[in-house]
């Protein structure tokens, strides 16, 4: 289990990706090569609930989902989806993304409208 580094600091890590009707994209998370970040809550926002998760892997190309496009996360099953930053879903273990790494979410709207999906990532954020 990856613990907390003292020596970081809390930081936000943050995309969006505008999505056309029923298109897909993806959100990129990236951490310079000097340093690296411990990510312990999740959240999502979107303009609309209407959205889908389809992968969600590391530079290595590492799942940290089984989901796909026949059996996505749907944007409803994340706390907070449509609300101002209300509700953070914790991690179990902190994901951690090392330095030059980047964690991609593959995102797809189901709204059949233009649909801006955003992600941030609570944590800890150190120099090496």
């Amino acid at each position: 289990m990856n613990s907390l580094p003292e020596d970081g600091r809390p930081y936000f890590l943050t995309d969006s990706v505008t999505l056309a009707a029923s298109t897909a994209g993806t959100l990129s998370l990236e951490i310079g090569t000097g340093e690296e970040f411990y990510a312990t809550h999740v959240m999502f926002a979107a303009t609309s609930v209407a959205f889908s998760v389809t992968s969600m892997v590391d530079e290595s190309n590492i799942p940290f989902t089984n989901a796909d496009a026949d059996d996505p996360l749907t944007g409803s099953m994340f706390p907070g989806t449509n609300t101002s930053l209300q509700e953070w879903l914790a991690l179990p273990t902190p994901l951690k993304i090392e330095g030059g790494g980047k964690l991609s979410i593959n995102v797809t709207d189901t709204s059949a409208s233009q649909n801006i999906v955003r992600v941030v990532l609570l944590g800890v954020r150190r120099v090496i």
